[in-house]
């Protein structure tokens, strides 16, 4: 019989603590210490037992971070399960990524720093599934474990040649990922084009999905063989392919937008005048909204506002940005618009370099043609003021990344 998906975890773990020369023992839980939880199990490594908990995660280090602080907080002030008082054994976290993060080093010292302040016996463990680890156990003399991925994706060139890198790959792959969330988005008076049954997903073929994006089945086809070259997505006899590895996906098209920031046109009208940040400019933009066509919508902070999905109180200070299947000109001469300098701009205007993929899934909200959210989400990611965490929520909140 194949080993389970906990089974598999506890093996790596195991791996990894041998090699590094520490005695581990995988035993049962004792029901007291589970709470009931069905991913409990118990470890005793180097004399001491703890008791496990798994969580799989993107490799995003802001999000990484935000699970093994919380369970270093809980543990030192002795309110999570395992947390070494009322003679429970201390808690271990187990962390699952498809590879290591590659800013791990500075935040894992910080982490670690904050673990000595608050005196806290918590243990964790980051374990890749490219055989790489972090594993930290202060219960057994402050023990530290480091290993690369000894097998790295982004090394590796084939597989790199398979991810998707044109319009028509992108615009398959984000609307085979948002195919479960459709009963998650907001609604605007029924004009939502995610608004799409489990069943009619279900049925769906790769041919209905090529016509719905207005795409060859040729070029749905050969997107869809190459993402399933690539290990993210299994076939499934001519339906729409299942996604196996949706973590490795979600990671690496964060990774891919992080350090790539479209460059931004900022923008106010020739004929009224509007305080940068003036409500009344939403207004403004949905004047000039058109459901016959689908030339533009707006992204970034705004998307998510509007999608009510933010991660923070204030984006009064962020811009409101307007993605652009066209000529940025084009749009500027249509609307009578004219550059100014960004603190003057009523809005920026940004072109996509994939308009296929962004304009694919676009929702209509208090009038306005908004980017979905996973589009908002990637748009913000590269912003160093929260950007990724934001990017973080949102991937949380639509694939049940927890």
């Amino acid at each position: 019989m194949p080993a389970s998906g906990n089974d598999r975890i506890e093996q790596a773990l195991v791996r990894h603590l041998t090699a590094a020369g520490i005695s581990c023992t995988p035993e049962p839980c004792p029901p007291e210490h589970s709470s009931g939880s069905a991913d409990a199990v118990g470890i005793t490594i180097g004399g001491q037992h703890f008791i496990t908990r798994q969580r799989s995660l993107p490799d995003v280090p802001e999000r990484i971070l935000e699970v093994l602080s919380l369970h270093v907080l809980r543990t030192g002030t002795g309110t999570g399960t395992g947390t070494g008082t009322d003679n429970a054994p201390p808690g271990l976290m187990i962390v699952t990524v498809p590879r290591l993060p590659r800013s791990k080093s500075n935040w894992t010292a910080e982490l670690r720093e904050a673990q000595r302040h608050v005196q806290s016996p918590a243990a964790w463990a980051i374990l890749s599934r490219q055989g790489g680890c972090l594993i930290s156990l202060p219960p057994c003399g402050d023990r530290f474990i480091a290993r690369d991925d000894q097998h790295d994706i982004r090394a590796e060139k084939p597989s790199r040649a398979r991810e998707p890198r044109s319009d028509v790959a992108l615009a398959v792959l984000k609307s085979i990922m948002i195919k479960g969330v459709a009963e998650t988005l907001p609604t605007s008076g029924g004009n939502h084009r995610l608004q799409e049954s489990a069943t009619t997903w279900e049925t769906e073929t790769i041919a209905d999905l090529a016509q719905r994006l207005g795409i060859s089945k040729a070029g749905a086809y050969g997107a869809i063989g190459d993402l399933i070259q690539h290990g993210w997505m299994k076939s499934r006899r001519g339906k729409i392919p299942s996604i196996s590895n949706l973590s490795a996906i979600v990671t690496w098209w964060i990774d891919r937008r992080r350090h790539r920031l479209l460059r931004t046109f900022p923008v106010a009208p020739l004929y009224e005048a509007f305080a940068p940040g003036d409500p009344r400019v939403l207004a403004w933009l949905g004047e000039k909204y058109s459901p016959a066509e689908n030339s533009w919508a707006i992204s970034g902070w705004t998307a998510c506002a509007l999608h009510k999905r933010l991660a923070i109180n204030d984006i009064s200070d962020k811009p409101i940005v307007v993605s652009l299947a066209g000529p940025i000109r084009d749009m500027v001469t249509n609307w009578s618009l004219r550059e100014v300098p960004a603190g003057e701009a009523m809005f920026h205007f940004q072109r996509s370099p994939h308009p296929l993929t962004t304009f694919s899934c676009i929702s209509v909200i208090r009038g306005l043609p908004v980017v979905d959210p996973w589009e908002a989400a990637l748009d913000v990611v590269g912003d160093p003021q929260r950007g990724p965490e934001q990017a973080a929520a949102i991937a949380d909140a639509l694939f049940a990344l927890t």
